[in-house]
């Protein structure tokens, strides 16, 4: 898995990295993908026409990278598809673990085990939400050993995987919202953490946005169970301050 990539998506994977590539490479700026760039990862066998292994990946990828820009005016593609900002993912990848395939494994974990230090790191002494976070764990496994070659789960930094990660945030949010919270200064900066991996996800999965909406029900219903509470306490004599933690 860590030297594969999504068949049903592999378009999106192949574009990403060649936007990559041309960021970081040759200094396009936003999501341009250089014609040249995709060009020769397709004509080094990055084509999906056959089955790719690691090594050849990483040659077409290492050839990408060589081209000669400087010869004529160079043409960028006019649009490319969807969830451009996968290719963000793909970047940071980069950037950390080099260029070569695997850093797109590792760059899965790496967010996946941020998310998790984060979660641990507010709720260590809450047997309920680490229960919690072991039984998402034993799913995320489950899930990936009984649907290896399904359309979300052939490689875990699918672009259609991805939301994934930030479940372990979401989970954060909704139980630091029903949760009484005695180390503000502690868990303010870990819900900020959080809410960047929510928001990084969600730029390179849109369809993530269902977590974004989870997180507001849940504040909306604390809000107003908070209001009632406190109208409750103001008509028996017993004013509390409004709040959720």
């Amino acid at each position: 898995m860590a030297q594969s990539l999504p068949p049903h998506s592999f378009t999106r994977a192949q574009m990403s990295i060649g936007i990559s590539i041309s960021k970081l490479t040759y200094g396009a700026e936003g999501y341009l993908l250089l014609t040249p760039v995709i060009n020769s990862l397709v004509d080094n066998g990055f084509n999906g026409k056959q089955d790719l292994y690691a090594g050849q990946i990483n040659r077409a990828i290492e050839a990408a990278r060589s081209l000669r820009l400087d010869d004529g005016p160079v043409v960028a593609e006019r649009d490319w598809g969807d969830d451009k900002g996968y290719s963000d993912f793909t970047t940071l990848a980069f950037r950390i673990f080099g260029f070569q395939i695997e850093a797109l494994f590792s760059m899965y974990f790496a967010m996946l085990g941020a998310a998790f230090v984060f979660f641990t790191i507010r709720f260590y002494e809450d047997c309920v939400a680490l229960f919690f976070l072991v039984a998402f764990f034993a799913a995320h496994l489950l899930v990936v050993q009984i649907l290896p070659n399904s359309g979300v789960t052939s490689v875990v930094h699918d672009s259609r995987f991805l939301p994934t990660i930030s479940c372990v945030s979401m989970f954060h949010w909704l139980l630091a919202i029903v949760r009484k919270n005695h180390r503000p200064r502690v868990e303010v900066p870990l819900l900020i953490a959080q809410a960047a991996v929510i928001v990084f996800v969600l730029n390179g999965r849109s369809s993530s946005i269902w977590q974004v909406w989870a997180i507001g029900f849940f504040l909306a219903c604390a809000a107003l169970w908070a209001y009632l509470r406190d109208e409750t306490a103001i008509s028996t004599g017993k004013h509390r301050c409004l709040g959720y933690w």
